[in-house]
């Protein structure tokens, strides 16, 4: 079965469980992708879950990064674009 492969908007506090779930603890899923507007929650990304492919802008992520879905979780403000 192919993965599903995912990008996530937001690694604040809930955002690293749910990256961390999707990395981690979801079979057939895989983590591909990273946005965020802070610099340390993108190396955090990288270091902490192997996501290479990060954006610190969400448009960009959605037309450049190869991913079947995206988990958002940036603050309530800024889930709807």
């Amino acid at each position: 079965m192919k993965k599903l492969r995912v990008g996530i908007a937001g690694l604040g506090r809930l955002g690293k469980v749910h990256a961390h779930n999707i990395a981690y603890k979801i079979p057939n899923a895989e983590l591909v992708a990273a946005c965020s507007i802070m610099p340390a929650e993108l190396e955090y990304a990288k270091q902490e879950l192997g996501v290479t492919d990060v954006y610190t802008d969400y448009n960009e992520m959605l037309s450049k990064a190869d991913i079947d879905a995206v988990v958002i979780v940036t603050t309530s403000s800024e889930h709807c674009w």
